[in-house]
């Protein structure tokens, strides 16, 4: 095996460091590995003691105004149904909305955020569709990201 390659088909580290630099292929143990599985306190842990784990709403955008110049997103249903399986699997009770305009998708979210989110340990919103540095597309238009948080009830 040559050095810093891992044999064929073993899983390996292939994350940047923090200074930007290239990490090191390291293989992982061919074996079992011992983890510490004791239960600890942490100040950063995020409570799901709720009486449900929370919504979840997939906006899935895959055909486009013309106007937009945006092509079809072929493969999102695949990726809608991929997160609705996961999410749903978490708990989550999982709504998806197809094809949503700009307007569409600001009553979705101003409809959710009007609901009882008291009894919920989280609210998941999950965004396919095409985007730029900072906006994402509604079928008709874009749409600043940043204006999403006006929505919190």
């Amino acid at each position: 095996m040559a050095a810093n390659k891992p044999a064929f088909g073993a899983d390996c580290i292939d994350a940047r460091r923090g200074d930007g630099q290239e990490a090191e292929m390291v293989p992982s143990a061919s074996g079992p590995m011992e983890v510490d599985a004791k239960l600890q306190a942490h100040s950063f842990r995020y409570s799901l003691n709720f009486s449900s784990i929370g919504q979840c709403i997939i906006i899935n955008n895959k055909n486009f105004d013309r106007r937009t110049g945006m092509n079809q997103r072929n493969g999102t249903d695949v990726d809608a149904g991929n997160a609705m399986k996961v999410f749903g699997k978490l708990g989550y009770k999982v709504k998806v909305y197809n094809d949503q305009s700009v307007n569409q998708i600001t009553q979705v979210l101003k409809s959710v955020s009007m609901e009882d989110h008291s009894g919920s340990a989280s609210f998941v919103c999950v965004l396919l569709s095409h985007g730029d540095d900072g906006v994402f597309f509604g079928t008709d238009a874009s749409v600043e990201l940043k204006s999403l948080p006006r929505y919190r009830p």
